[in-house]
């Protein structure tokens, strides 16, 4: 049989069987993902309790927030730029 360089790809797929491994990807994947949002989900529920523990410092610590997710929706997207002008 010669070997024509050719490989078609959704045939091996096709004919690959479903493993193990893929098993295991899958499931860590799922973790990765529940962990992630678990850090949000929590801060989610007890901001309200802790502005309101506070005091007077609620609206400085407000403001806080607000200026951090300002300072990231303004910054990453300039880094990004900055970065991939350095690898051309």
């Amino acid at each position: 049989m010669v070997y024509s360089g050719k490989v078609n790809i959704q045939q091996a797929i096709d004919d690959s069987p479903f493993s193990r491994f893929h098993w295991v990807i899958i499931v860590l994947g799922f973790l990765v993902l529940a962990i992630d949002g678990f850090d949000t989900a929590a801060m989610g529920y007890i901001a309200p309790t802790l502005f309101s523990r506070l005091g007077d410092q609620e609206t400085r610590s407000r403001a806080s927030i607000k200026r951090r997710t300002a300072g990231a929706l303004i910054w990453r997207p300039a880094g990004r730029a900055n970065f991939r002008s350095y690898g051309t």
